[in-house]
């Protein structure tokens, strides 16, 4: 018996020590195997000249992106040289990439390559794909795979479309005149969509046909929508067309630093329809000129819970500018804050005396709680804020300039212009209300009175705020410039800028003293301020600058360096990406 012990103890000790070696081994094997994939990833070329039939290098390139989507296999580029494709169907990558080694699709020249779908004869309304469609299935998804800079138009459905995938990017891309979505991702996850334009989407002629939304988000599990541009939808042509819309079963997402103008229809929206929405972040865009502005709502009975709208500009919208809707089957709502936003010119449709107000809350589904509108700005609308008599929502200290208030209603199920507590009722002076120019002058009486939960740390242009900031999106920014004790127009008159065209980033070498701040302005050529950003000078003499212009469009601007004393030292920008 003791023998049989001491056998089966000493074959303990050696599957001990046997299968931590075993796991170090696999281990080691999986690195290498990792490593070899990135080792012996390949650059595929294609270019309008080439010939599927070729390699696909640079001397001898393929003809069709289809090509180069059949084969890239996991750490594989696909470069495509400038001009016009036309596939005569959808373009589909047939693998995977993974973290370290992802398959990637990218423009030689952002934007040079154009894949026109006037030819293909899929996507169309019956399989309700892209041009460019990654798919999986419900049992394997197709991994990690980037598209950058690449145009679609002319799609019969959809522009660029993701669905059964995880770990997808597209960015720097743009659409143009798509049946359906510009862009789609459904039932995914880990999504990036950043950097894109998306022009004359969902223009099906059909007036049952549901295109989906010009960026359409449904059930996707962690996403990030950011700094795209979304517009040119005037006409409504068909079940669909809100610029940015989250949806169905989505989670843990973002959509912010986008501007949508232009559309006939809502520019962003988050809508649980059926599903269970979570924790979605919608901050920092700019969304005019559309039929309304930024919705929330359960269309057919799903679920909301933990939505924020903040540091939004919302203006010269006809119908509400933020709306948390109660309409068609509803749904609960829980944790919904609508806070440091700035709404301007909003509700004003002639003969609208519903969806007349810059903040309207409507939702009412009795079991809703726990809805906040607190520090905003809203200014010029018909109504600033109008709400129905809730238990679970607070309306508190924000800064209303126009009319606020109408007679509350006996009945609690009637909408009334409702001010709330600790209402600020005063012009918030911003620098140029006309021009769009919502930044506050030094006197505003939105200056530092943004109190209460929650609160942002960052206002939309990205700029820090302090522990007790300002109502409304943008934050003042104490200008304390003294470029030069000696003339600093004198010394700056010839500030230098290089390169310039600039291509991602530009440098200025300026003149100032150390350790002073001045803010940096670029104005697109219709005089609006498409970024700005504030430097503190590191010496007394010549600073070297740089400012990212990655983000900006191909064109002319100014930029402004901006003075406490109100000198402006200007320069024209040119950007060619």
């Amino acid at each position: 018996m003791k023998k049989l012990l001491s056998h089966i103890t000493t074959k303990k000790r050696w599957l001990r020590r046997a299968f931590p070696e075993t796991a170090r081994i696999i281990c080691v094997l999986f690195l290498l195997c990792q490593k070899l994939t990135e080792a012996y990833s390949t650059t595929y070329y294609v270019a309008t000249n080439g010939n599927d039939s070729n390699a696909g290098t640079k001397d001898l390139p393929f003809a069709s992106i289809g090509k180069g989507a059949s084969i890239a296999k996991a750490g594989d580029v696909v470069i495509i040289k400038s001009g016009t494709y036309k596939p005569t169907t959808r373009i589909q990558p047939a693998n995977s990439g993974t973290q370290n080694a992802p398959i990637t699709f990218m423009a030689e020249v952002n934007n040079e390559v154009i894949i026109d779908g006037s030819n293909a004869a899929s996507p169309t309304a019956t399989d309700r794909l892209g041009l460019f469609t990654i798919l999986g299935t419900t049992t394997v998804t197709q991994n990690w795979i980037v598209v950058d800079g690449i145009r679609i138009i002319s799609s019969a459905f959809a522009g660029f479309h993701a669905r059964y995938a995880t770990n997808i990017t597209i960015k720097n891309c743009s659409t143009f005149n798509t049946g359906a979505s510009g862009i789609v991702a459904a039932n995914s996850s880990s999504i990036k969509v950043l950097n894109n334009k998306v022009q004359k989407a969902c223009q099906a002629a059909s007036a049952s046909l549901g295109t989906n939304e010009c960026i359409t988000i449904a059930s996707v599990a962690q996403f990030e929508v950011a700094y795209n541009s979304v517009s040119d939808r005037t006409v409504d042509l068909n079940n669909g067309g809100e610029g940015i819309d989250a949806k169905n079963e989505c989670k843990d997402g973002s959509i912010h630093h986008n501007t949508v103008f232009d559309l006939v229809r809502q520019g962003i929206y988050v809508d649980a329809y059926q599903r269970n929405i979570n924790n979605i972040d919608v901050y920092a865009n700019r969304v005019y000129k559309c039929g309304a502005g930024i919705g929330v709502a359960i269309e057919e009975g799903g679920t909301l819970t933990g939505v924020k709208i903040h540091d939004n500009i919302v203006f010269d919208i006809p119908r509400a500018g933020i709306q948390v809707r109660g309409y068609l089957v509803n749904g609960p709502m829980k944790d919904v804050f609508v806070y440091q936003n700035t709404v301007v010119r909003t509700g004003n449709l002639q003969g609208i005396t519903y969806e007349n107000a810059g903040i309207l809350i409507d939702a009412d589904h009795p079991n809703n709680s726990n809805m906040v509108v607190r520090n905003n700005i809203v200014a010029e609308c018909a109504i600033q804020i109008k709400t129905k008599t809730f238990s679970f929502l607070t309306v508190d200290n924000n800064l209303l300039f126009g009319t606020s208030s109408t007679p509350k209603p006996t009945n609690p199920s009637v909408l009334y212009g409702n001010p709330g507590t600790n209402a600020i009722l005063e012009n918030p002076l911003f620098e140029n209300t006309a021009n769009a120019d919502f930044r506050l002058k030094a006197n505003s009486p939105a200056i530092d009175k943004a109190v209460g939960t929650p609160l942002s740390t960052m206002d939309c242009n990205d700029f820090s705020r302090p522990a007790q900031g300002d109502l409304g999106a943008v934050e003042y920014q104490k200008i304390e410039i003294v470029l030069s004790a000696e003339n600093p127009q004198e010394k700056n008159k010839d500030l230098i800028l290089y390169p310039n065209p600039s291509k991602g980033i530009v440098t200025m070498s300026l003149y100032a003293e150390a350790g002073k701040t001045f803010l940096i302005d670029v104005l697109d050529s219709q005089g609006r301020t498409v970024q700005n950003t504030n430097y503190v000078s590191s010496n007394t003499g010549q600073n070297v600058v740089n400012l990212p212009t990655e983000r900006l469009e191909n064109g002319t601007y100014i930029i402004h360096i901006i003075s406490k004393d109100g000198d402006r030292i200007s320069k024209k920008l040119m950007v060619q990406q």
